[in-house]
């Protein structure tokens, strides 16, 4: 298993040899240990981050610091919007010529901030639909339990429908 930086440069034909690090670390595959003393904020948040990128086969031991930030600008930002949710986004005060006026509340900026970093990081981890595309992982072998039932037939035709003829198919929709 193994996450492509490049996007989909080989399989443009942009790619060359020259350019790709020959002695890039390969960081083992497996489960990052979360630090002792975490709070239990992140610590439930790094648990569900686990989940998907176990699900995915893209985590691997050195993955624990990055886990770990991500989940601490998660749990920042759910704190944030909970004080959102409770107290309004707004809050009025008095200016020094005794008029009113409403301003956004701090936690505004807290939680656009946080959840600017735990974005990142979950690009990171190919956890957002855009990044899942430039992960490239080894199939597991299929077995007959786990190989797929019978590919999406065309209606009265018996063709495959899964590729880009599902579009072009004659006679109106596919």
């Amino acid at each position: 298993m193994r996450r492509v930086s490049a996007g989909t440069k080989p399989l443009r034909g942009t790619t060359r040899a020259d350019r790709a690090p020959s002695n890039a670390p390969r960081p083992a595959a497996g489960v990052p240990t979360l630090r002792p003393g975490l709070p239990r904020a992140v610590r439930v948040e790094a648990q569900r981050i686990l989940e998907a990128v176990e699900s995915l086969g893209v985590v691997t031991i050195g993955d624990g610091l990055a886990l770990e930030l991500t989940a601490a600008a998660l749990a920042e930002y759910r704190a944030a919007v909970r004080i959102l949710i409770r107290r309004g986004a707004s809050y009025e005060c008095r200016t020094a010529s005794g008029g009113g006026m409403r301003r956004a509340r701090p936690e505004q900026a807290f939680a656009a901030d946080a959840w600017r970093r735990a974005l990142a990081g979950l690009r990171d981890f190919g956890l957002t639909p855009r990044s899942r595309n430039q992960i490239e992982i080894d199939p597991p072998l299929a077995t007959p339990a786990t190989a797929p039932q019978q590919a999406h037939r065309g209606p009265a035709t018996g063709t495959d429908l899964r590729g880009p003829e599902r579009f072009f198919t004659r006679g109106g929709a596919a």
